[in-house]
């Protein structure tokens, strides 16, 4: 009897013993990531709610939050690190899962390249993670140059480095005069299964809306193909390739169909200096890069039925009169209600101001003059 109280003395003990050490281990380990996490995010005050340690299979830590007060602050629920024991010997982790987080950045004082001032990634990694979740991660970034409003998750693996799934939702994006509402990114961009849809796209008053596309990567280039997208009331179609380095060189090829002329003449305040309807048919490519448009041409003709160009601007007048010799009481006269049914326009970039080279012809003979919207691009 008395050995039976001894062992169940000694089995307690022990059970006590492991209780302890497990509450001490969770504590210092604890200790050390809260330490790690103040060396990434230098100046940044850091908490951890608890830690949990499965020692042969995961560490888990729950409720953290890395802030800095005006600047930004990342709130985590749950980051679960999975692992085996023979893969920690050879400085391999199985995969890290990051849980319903919440990353607020406010720093309108900064440019979004000087965010990476924020964290400090020089340290050399102990252990090499093959594969990374994360999970409903919501995002609010605003900086001098950006500001956006949307939500992520996705699944990439170190090893293949490539992402096996996305989802992003953008309800607002606006950086170097891009305005993006309602759009998102959701599949495989590796195989060509990811699809793309943006409710609204502005840039320099045109505004491209209900746009589709089926996504992919192929190296440092996001592809587009095939893209549709709606643009002056008409359709437009074909593909994009976008660089996602630093120098984001792109290619736009896009053919479109039926775009209303008067509706562009709304869309680009032009209205108080003429009239203009018909549908235009064409193909439009551009060239650039992060820093810059580098150039840009299109080729437009417009469709049988022609329409009616009315010019109010008498200084526009005054100008084509001294180009062509005419008189202005005839140019003024013309194009009170000049009908065509011939038309063709040319698209060009030149210093960033866009031309529109306009050509019509009708009944009342034919009619050249151009439209330059300055500083646009």
């Amino acid at each position: 009897m008395k050995k039976y109280k001894l062992l169940l003395i000694i089995v307690s003990f022990l059970l006590l013993l492991s209780a302890i050490l497990s509450v001490f281990a969770n504590q210092l380990v604890a200790a050390a990531a809260k330490q790690q996490l103040k060396r990434i995010f230098p100046g940044s005050a850091v908490t951890i709610g608890k830690c949990s340690l499965d020692p042969m299979r995961s560490l888990t830590f729950s409720d953290i939050e890395i802030k800095i007060d005006k600047t930004y602050n990342l709130k985590i629920e749950k980051i679960k690190i999975g692992y085996k024991i023979f893969s920690l010997l050879t400085g391999n982790i199985v995969d890290v899962s990051v849980n319903n987080s919440s990353l607020i950045i406010n720093s309108l004082r900064k440019n979004t390249a000087e965010l990476k001032n924020l964290v400090n990634l020089s340290a050399p990694a102990v252990f090499r993670v093959k594969k990374t979740t994360l999970s409903k991660a919501s995002l609010k970034l605003k900086t001098r140059d950006l500001d956006f409003n949307g939500a992520l998750s996705l699944r990439f693996s170190q090893e293949e480095k490539s992402t096996e799934h996305i989802d992003l939702q953008i309800d607002r994006l606006k950086i170097k005069g891009v305005l993006l509402e309602g759009g998102y990114l959701k599949g495989n961009l590796i195989n060509a299964t990811a699809d793309l849809a943006i409710k609204k796209l502005e840039y320099a008053d045109a505004v491209i809306s209900d746009m589709h596309g089926r996504a992919r990567l192929e190296g440092p280039f996001l592809s587009l193909d095939p893209l549709t997208a709606r643009l002056f009331d008409g359709h437009i179609k074909g593909n994009v390739k976008a660089g996602i380095d630093k120098n984001g060189e792109f290619t736009f090829f896009l053919t479109c169909t039926a775009l209303n002329l008067a509706t562009f003449v709304k869309d680009f305040e032009l209205s108080d200096k003429f009239q203009l309807t018909g549908e235009l048919n064409g193909m439009i490519i551009m060239n650039g890069s992060a820093h810059k448009i580098k150039s840009l041409n299109g080729d437009f003709s417009t469709n049988p039925s022609g329409g009616v160009l009315i010019i109010k601007d008498t200084n526009f007048l005054e100008d084509m009169a001294k180009k062509s010799g005419q008189s202005l009481d005839m140019l003024v006269e013309n194009f009170k209600n000049y009908r065509y049914t011939i038309g063709a326009m040319k698209v060009s970039l030149n210093e960033g101001n866009l031309i529109f080279d306009i050509t019509l012809e009708g009944e009342a003979g034919k009619r050249t003059f151009n439209v330059i919207l300055h500083n646009v691009l």
